[in-house]
């Protein structure tokens, strides 16, 4: 039976894996330029995403 803490399927732990990369993707950006100067592009670049699948990520309703 799967811990209630970890998604319970290969898809869900990459949905999961993808969102920790965004989240720390965006922190160190923010930290580093500040939240004036950091697009979208540059969030997912260095999430190592395309920008729909961030905009995606970010407008899910289930987030």
């Amino acid at each position: 039976m799967p811990r209630a803490s970890q998604p319970a399927g290969r898809r869900e732990r990459n949905k999961q894996l993808k969102l920790d990369r965004i989240t720390a993707a965006a922190h160190e950006l923010f930290a580093e330029r500040g939240i004036d100067e950091v697009t979208t592009q540059r969030i997912a670049d260095k999430a190592d995403i395309g920008t729909g699948t961030l905009i995606d990520e970010a407008t899910s309703p289930y987030r």
